[in-house]
């Protein structure tokens, strides 16, 4: 039987976006400066707009219902991660020692896996409404 969700969030995925464009760049301090030495000025940055707008896609979508709890990781609407348990353990701040201050989402545990959701302009919504104390 399926229920009403209780909550529901769909938003950008911030951590996923930075990732995606950082990791290719820095790439342990070697892969930029080679794509410079090899591209030059406009080839690199032709590699940046490429990484920015595959990022764009990168989304995440949280439905709490009754029985289940299930966050899902999507790109340009294709779902390529799902996490799912029977409830939310604890929900904090993305940040150090889990304030506001400083961080890009939320981490939400479910089951024994942390998933990191939001973006730092949406993080107090998602935190207000999974912790309905915290409003």
């Amino acid at each position: 039987m399926k229920h009403e969700p209780l909550y529901e969030f769909r938003g950008a995925d911030f951590l996923a976006q930075c990732i995606a464009v950082a990791s290719p760049l820095v790439g342990a301090g070697f892969i930029a400066p080679g794509l410079y030495g090899w591209l030059g000025w406009g080839g690199s940055l032709g590699v940046l707009m490429a990484l920015l707008a595959l990022a764009v896609g990168l989304s995440a979508e949280i439905v709490v219902t009754v029985d289940e709890t299930a966050i899902v990781k999507r790109w340009f609407g294709l779902p390529y991660r799902r996490y799912c348990a029977p409830f939310i353990s604890r929900v904090e701040y993305g940040g150090d020692w889990g304030l506001p201050n400083g961080a890009t989402g939320v981490v939400v545990h479910v089951g024994d896996r942390k998933v990191h959701i939001g973006a730092p302009w949406s993080m107090r919504q998602i935190h207000c409404g999974l912790t309905p104390s915290a409003a």
